[in-house]
C-alpha cells in the first residue's frame, strides 16, 4: 500500500557527498521536532521516497509546477554513466595513459565547458 501523504519539516542540507556509483548522499538536519513529527520521520528511515526542497514552506500551489518524472528502467545507465564508460574505454585503448583517467576526463570536460561558454558568448 502506497503512502501518498507529504511530510514537511524545516531542515538544512548540511552535507553533500559523492559516491563511487556517481550518486549523491545528503545529510539533512532538522530543527527540533515534536513527538508526532519525530515518529513520522523515524518511520521513514531507510525508505525510498522523493525529496522536494525549497527555502520557504511548500504550499499546494508550488506542487503544480513539479514536472512529471519518468523513472529510468532498472539497470539502464544514465547518459552521463554511458559517456563516462565510453571515455574510459577510449582512454584505456587509445591513449598512453600517462595521466590518470579521472584527471584526463576532467580536462576534457573542462575544455567542453569552455567551448560551450565561448559559443554562448558569441
Amino acid at each position: 500500500m502506497e503512502n501518498k501523504k507529504l511530510f514537511q519539516v524545516a531542515s538544512v542540507i548540511e552535507k553533500i557527498e559523492t559516491r563511487r556509483d556517481h550518486t549523491l548522499k545528503l545529510t539533512i538536519g532538522t530543527q527540533e521536532l515534536d513527538s508526532d513529527n519525530e515518529t513520522i520521520l523515524m518511520r521513514l528511515r531507510n525508505k525510498i521516497g522523493w525529496l522536494l526542497f525549497q527555502e520557504v514552506p511548500i504550499e499546494k500551489t508550488d506542487l503544480s509546477d513539479i514536472p512529471d518524472f519518468i523513472p529510468r528502467p532498472k539497470g539502464e545507465k544514465s547518459e552521463s554513466q554511458r559517456e563516462r564508460e565510453a571515455m574510459w574505454i577510449y582512454w584505456k585503448n587509445k591513449t598512453d595513459q600517462k595521466v590518470e583517467f579521472d584527471e584526463w576526463r576532467k580536462n576534457i570536460i573542462e575544455r567542453r565547458i569552455k567551448s560551450w561558454n565561448e559559443k554562448t558568448n558569441e
